[in-house]
């Protein structure tokens, strides 16, 4: 394209790129480039994300999940995954107890499901720590070396008592 066609105008031409690619140079070639985000809507609400806008490369745009959930694919809306263990805060509360936190279902709309567990298994809570209990005369263990505390009692005839119920206090 040369926009001033008078003798005296020199080196004003310019080289544009040709649709659906973009750019343009004034005396020299342009680099041409195309990012395939521009008017795709296929990422529906999520983020659209064209990783190579050079003009040879083609169909690697990604869909990205919008923060707190994650998830990507290329060219095709992704699937976006909500672990509520992962946001802020959330894991920390079951921490604080000693405890672990689990997230049953990781759908991006299934939300305040999110548990803390006791260790051992012995109790759970949603979106709070869990009151965490051990009954050591309940425990009964075949494999192990004192079988259990239920078990050497019963073995000598006798009852047994756990006075504190307290996981931290075995033995």
């Amino acid at each position: 394209v040369d926009p001033n066609l008078a003798a005296q105008a020199t080196g004003d031409w310019r080289c544009e790129c040709p649709r659906p690619t973009t750019g343009a140079a004034t005396g020299a070639a342009a680099t041409c480039t195309r990012d395939e985000c521009d008017g795709n809507d296929a990422c529906g609400s999520q983020t659209c994300r064209d990783p190579d806008t050079s003009a040879a490369s083609t169909n690697d745009w990604t869909c990205v999940c919008a923060v707190p959930t994650v998830g990507t694919a290329v060219g095709r809306e992704a699937t976006c995954v909500l672990d509520e263990c992962n946001v802020a805060g959330n894991a920390a509360v079951c921490q604080s107890a000693g405890q672990m936190c689990v997230d049953p279902t990781t759908g991006a709309d299934a939300t305040g499901d999110w548990e803390c567990r006791c260790m051992a298994g012995m109790a759970a809570a949603v979106a709070q720590a869990a009151t965490c209990v051990l009954d050591e005369c309940a425990s009964v263990c075949s494999t192990c070396a004192d079988r259990g505390a239920g078990n050497v009692c019963a073995a000598a005839g006798q009852a047994c008592e756990d006075p504190t119920h307290d996981p931290a206090k075995t033995g």
